[in-house]
């Protein structure tokens, strides 16, 4: 009998167990506040689609939603850390030596991002003493935030763990976030618009500044960076 020889193939769709331990405590995440949030996540994922729902939800402010929008803030801020873990591992012309580096770097990157920007925009508040629309700034665009994570995870675990879908979410995953920012912004505007009594001149203006400008400058801090 001809013995047969056993080639090892290294699996292109699961080849990082760091992430994959880092996609399962997400989802473990995601299923605690599914669970215990129930009605929560409804709310969020259906204020995305009407600003009436939008501005009623934003009148809640019982103990409860405080704890799931923490909670879902977390989940939001794992979700985009893996999506610039993956910018930076794949996109960025580096050759990285360990998944730990790159994941590293992604979480410095994306939470001093979140927290220059948030900084930023309570700086302007207080600037331009609009520290009343800047808090319903942060109200309506969490919900955007939130509302993207769930919408973006699946892809997530498509392009880590299935190779033939990968170019497939990738593209999905681009369309979503550009529907996403358009919507961040747009909910911007409204804040000032129909909220704050700002003429829409203004109300476009102050969403380029607390939003398109922090955004291209992160951009380009990054690129000289790397």
């Amino acid at each position: 009998m001809k013995k047969e020889l056993l080639i090892s193939i290294p699996r292109d769709d699961f080849n990082s167990p760091i992430i994959a331990i880092y996609l399962l405590l997400s989802l473990l995440l995601l299923i605690y506040i599914s669970f215990h949030y129930k009605l929560y996540l409804k709310n969020i994922i259906l204020s995305n689609f009407s600003f009436r729902l939008l501005k009623n939800f934003n009148k809640e402010d019982s103990n409860v939603s405080k704890k799931a929008s923490v909670w879902f803030n977390l989940f939001f801020l794992m979700s985009a850390n893996l999506i610039v873990y993956f910018c930076v591992k794949y996109v960025v012309t580096l050759n990285w030596q360990s998944d730990w580096v790159a994941l590293g770097l992604s979480t410095l990157i994306t939470f001093s991002v979140f927290l220059i920007k948030f900084a930023f925009k309570v700086f302007l508040g207080r600037v331009f003493k609009t520290q009343g629309i800047t808090r319903l700034y942060f109200s309506h665009t969490s919900i955007r935030d939130k509302g993207f994570s769930v919408l973006v995870f699946p892809l997530l675990f498509l392009f880590e763990f299935n190779a033939s879908l990968k170019e497939f979410s990738v593209v999905l995953g681009v369309v979503i976030l550009f529907v996403y920012l358009a919507f961040r912004w747009i909910s911007g505007v409204l804040v000032g618009f129909k909220l704050g009594n700002i003429p829409f001149f203004y109300s476009i203006l102050y969403i380029c500044t607390l939003e398109i400008l922090p955004f291209g400058i992160a951009l380009k801090a990054l690129g000289k960076i790397l």
